[in-house]
């Protein structure tokens, strides 16, 4: 979610298996607002239980940094 609106929505039944490699979704999209609020939540059955887990995502300032070495 971005500022409490869906921006993606997947609903998949698949079973994990342990040690078994796992589709997942991801993005090379650019979250350049650090005003903006994202929020992925998730949600899972084990057995006969429902479970949410609901994370807070937060922009990272990354550096690219090129070796002296190179120079």
């Amino acid at each position: 979610m971005k500022n409490g609106n869906i921006i993606h929505d997947w609903d998949g039944n698949e079973v994990i298996i342990k040690r078994e490699p796992v589709e997942y979704l991801y993005t090379t999209q650019s979250f350049g607002n650090k005003k903006d609020k994202y929020i992925l939540n998730i949600s899972w059955k084990d057995k006969n239980e429902k479970l949410n887990d609901t994370i807070l995502l937060t922009p990272k300032i990354r550096y690219f940094v090129i070796p002296s070495s190179l120079f």
